[in-house]
């Protein structure tokens, strides 16, 4: 069994630096801004401005025609599934996904 280097207690984290570089860059505050670019530092935004005046970093990890950046999909359905199965989820009719559903939550039956 091979052991995994250990980083040293309050010893620094260096994350990867993605970089999106977007036509149409739309903040959370502000106006749209054509060819933005937003820099991800691990799971923090630390950069979501104009591309001319972005900190240097590698070149583009990813190209889009428009980013929202700190956007969150909220649109989301609870199936209720405990055990989810997400290849027949996108093909199952909602009625036996409920059926389903209800069969996930039902307490186990007990030897009589």
């Amino acid at each position: 069994m091979t052991s995994s280097p250990r980083r040293r207690a309050g010893a620094p984290v260096t994350l990867a630096v993605v970089r999106i570089d977007a036509h149409l860059l739309i903040p959370g505050r502000g106006d749209p801004i054509s060819e933005g670019t937003v820099l991800l530092e691990g799971d923090v935004i630390t950069y979501a401005r104009p591309a001319a005046a972005a900190p240097t970093a590698p070149a583009a990890d990813v190209e889009v025609a428009a980013a929202m950046p700190g956007l969150w999909e909220c649109h989301g359905h609870f199936a209720g599934l405990v055990v989810p199965d997400l290849e027949r989820d996108v093909i199952e009719h909602a009625a036996t996904k409920a059926a389903r559903a209800t069969a996930d939550r039902r307490p186990p039956s007990t030897p009589g």
